[in-house]
């Protein structure tokens, strides 16, 4: 098994599994401190790096923002995060957008990057 699927299989189960953990939104969280500081004018793009539930990204939206999900696994997406644009992807890995962003918004996936 790869590092890719061994992750993939373990943040599958953490979000089926653990309901602490599909409970904590740390994007939610920042969502406003984010606003607040950075003020994204309405229409513009952002990508939810880490999405988790995709929670912060469906209040992005809420405030007029065009928004994509990105995660290693969509099994705890919010059943509201459009899945045509979300993208399962590794963070700690060369890929290539679709197109570009205004914006990126990541509050915790760097203390769920593997260990190699």
């Amino acid at each position: 098994m790869s590092i890719v699927e061994h992750e993939r299989a373990k943040y599958t189960q953490l979000w089926s599994e653990v309901p602490e953990y599909r409970a904590y939104s740390p994007g939610l969280e920042n969502f406003a401190r984010f606003t607040g500081i950075v003020q994204p004018p309405i229409k513009s793009s952002l990508i939810d790096l880490g999405c988790g539930s995709g929670e912060a990204g469906l209040a992005f939206r809420e405030i007029g923002l065009d928004v994509s999900w990105l995660d290693i696994t969509d099994a705890g997406l919010h059943p509201n995060v459009p899945r045509h644009r979300f993208l399962e992807r590794v963070l700690w890995s060369r890929w290539q957008p679709p197109y570009g962003y205004d914006y990126g918004f990541a509050t915790s996936w760097s203390t769920c990057r593997p260990s190699t």
